[in-house]
């Protein structure tokens, strides 16, 4: 029965010396032992790690990552700090982003849908498929003004990443270059060498001057035909004789004298 008593005056001796405790520990200010909340970015900025005392309200800091949208904590984070140290790690989403492809120019034809991308992942830009009579694509510009000025930012069908950051539209122009051709004078029965005349669609030039020759004949001009009747005349300015950017044939035409 003594050693009874004896247990009982010691346990409540405990609870006395643990209620002063606690009486003492709140007049200085002193509260329960927090614990520690980590929160892993996850490739992102932010992040941290954080002191919460048990059943407080716990708080996730910002976090961000470029291309990125935060999908959310794993685990959850709960609204009160649970019994115990714990981490949070970042889940993340990649942006998406659409590519709209435009044709600049009036006169172009063609058509084109727009592309879909992720952020971090490259991909193919679509074949251009706009044409336009006496030019030559170039590629593809980031603002209208680089494209008319042939500032040329991507390539045709050239693997892109990371257009956006921020998801949403954008936009790619198409760059024109003047297609260039060459024009091949024929002798046509005649003797004598001449060079190729090269050209830019757009642009007027004159010919070459003759240096055929054929004996008892006159030169009287070029044709676009072996038999034809004269078209351009020696030496004859002209512009635009093709727009698809291959060789042009010029025939001698000559005349008995």
């Amino acid at each position: 029965m003594k050693t009874q008593n004896s247990r009982f005056t010691t346990i409540r001796r405990l609870l006395c010396a643990g209620a002063a405790l606690l009486m003492a520990a709140t007049a200085f200010g002193i509260g329960p032992i927090p614990f520690t909340a980590t929160f892993d970015a996850n490739g992102g900025e932010g992040g941290g790690s954080i002191q919460v005392p048990a059943g407080e309200p716990l708080v996730a800091p910002k976090v961000t990552r470029t291309g990125y949208k935060l999908a959310g904590w794993s685990p959850e984070v709960p609204a009160t700090m649970p019994d115990g140290d714990v981490t949070y790690v970042a889940k993340w989403k990649a942006t998406t982003y659409t590519v709209i492809f435009k044709k600049t120019r009036s006169g172009v034809k063609g058509k084109m849908n727009a592309q879909g991308f992720k952020y971090d992942y490259a991909n193919k830009l679509r074949k251009n498929k706009f044409r336009r009579n006496g030019w030559k694509f170039g590629g593809w510009a980031t603002t209208k003004k680089d494209a008319k000025q042939g500032v040329v930012a991507y390539y045709n069908n050239q693997k892109v990443k990371n257009l956006s950051e921020v998801g949403g539209k954008v936009v790619l122009y198409a760059v024109w270059g003047k297609k260039p051709y060459k024009v091949k004078f024929c002798a046509n029965g005649a003797s004598g060498k001449m060079k190729r005349e090269s050209f830019k669609y757009g642009k007027s030039k004159k010919l070459f001057k003759n240096k055929f020759k054929a004996s008892g004949y006159r030169f009287k001009g070029w044709a676009i035909k072996p038999n034809g009747e004269v078209k351009y005349k020696d030496r004859q300015k002209v512009k635009n004789l093709t727009n698809k950017g291959k060789t042009v044939k010029l025939y001698a035409v000559w005349e008995k004298m």
